[in-house]
């Protein structure tokens, strides 16, 4: 599989359980990063990742500014939700995954997207 994954998470136990499910895909990983801020900064400076994989609170605060510009750009993504960082409104169109959560469940969604390598 070769598909670039961008990981935004600043809790090390939770980004390190769903990086463990993604390396054995063979997907590239761009992180962790810890900001929302430096996460948006990278998706304007960088070429787009296949997919964003996302905590639903950041080291500076709510993560609403990324799901905002990953949705703008149409990039798929997923939130890893612990805390009440979005309401349910807020993401009702974007995939959820609930800590605690399986480590194949990231791996099942990010082959689930269907890239090819």
């Amino acid at each position: 599989m070769s598909i670039r994954i961008m990981v935004v998470d600043d809790d090390a136990f939770r980004c390190g359980y769903a990086l463990s499910a993604l390396v054995p895909l063979g997907a590239t990983i761009r992180g962790p990063i810890r900001t929302s801020f430096e996460a948006c900064r990278l998706l304007d400076d960088e070429i787009t990742p296949d997919a964003v994989i996302m905590a639903d609170r950041l080291a500076d605060g709510s993560a609403g500014a990324l799901l905002s510009a990953v949705r703008r750009r149409v990039i798929p993504h997923l939130v890893l939700v612990e805390g009440e960082g979005f309401t349910m409104e807020d993401l009702a169109t974007s995939p959820v995954l609930r800590w605690p959560f399986a480590s194949f469940q990231v791996a099942d969604w990010v082959q689930g997207l269907g890239h090819h390598g």
